[in-house]
C-alpha cells in the first residue's frame, strides 16, 4: 500500500536547506528560492553578467575598466538583495554599513552555487566555472544584440522553452 504524504508547507521546505553567508561578521541563514522564483532571479543574474561582460569587451581604457570592476560589488549586492525575499540578510542599508566587499562577493558565490547547482561542482572541476560564466555571458550578449535598441534584453529573451 502506497502512502501519500501531504505537501509540506513552503516555509518548511525553504527552511530545510538555508544558505549560510557571513555579512558584517555575522552568519546569516538565507532561505533558498523556489524553482519559479529562482528562475526569475537567474534571468536577472544572466542579464547583469551579460551586460557587464559586454561592457568589459567594449572598455577601451583603464578608467573604464576600473569603474566596471568597482561597480561589480554594487551589482552583486543588488542581486543578493533581490534574492533575499525573506529579509534574512538585514537589508541594503545594514549590509552597506557593516559588510565588506569580500563578504558580499563570498555571499554572492554561495547564492549562485545554490541557484545554479553545477556551480558547486565548478569549485572542484578546473575550468568548469569559467566555462559556465562564459556560457551565461555569451547567451546574454546574443540576447542583447538581438533586442530592441535600448541595449536591454527583450522580455522574450528570458523566457524558457
Amino acid at each position: 500500500m502506497d502512502t501519500i504524504r501531504a505537501p509540506r508547507p513552503e516555509h518548511v521546505v525553504l527552511a530545510a536547506a538555508p544558505i549560510a553567508v557571513t555579512l558584517g561578521g555575522r552568519e546569516r541563514l538565507l532561505p533558498p528560492l523556489s524553482i519559479r522564483a529562482n528562475r526569475e532571479w537567474k534571468a536577472k543574474l544572466a542579464a547583469a553578467v551579460g551586460q557587464t561582460w559586454v561592457q568589459f569587451g567594449q572598455a577601451d581604457d583603464y578608467g573604464h575598466i576600473t569603474g566596471l570592476v568597482a561597480g561589480m560589488t554594487d551589482t552583486m549586492l543588488d542581486l543578493l538583495i533581490e534574492y533575499d525575499t525573506s529579509g534574512a540578510l538585514g537589508g541594503r542599508e545594514w549590509i552597506e554599513d557593516n559588510a565588506t566587499d569580500v563578504e558580499v562577493y563570498t555571499a554572492f558565490k554561495e547564492v549562485a552555487a545554490v541557484a545554479y547547482p553545477p556551480f558547486r561542482d565548478a569549485r572542484t572541476m578546473p575550468g568548469l566555472g569559467q566555462a559556465l560564466i562564459g556560457l551565461i555571458a555569451s547567451v546574454s550578449q546574443a540576447r542583447m544584440s538581438s533586442s530592441p535598441g535600448n541595449g536591454a534584453p527583450s522580455p522574450d529573451a528570458s523566457t524558457t522553452s
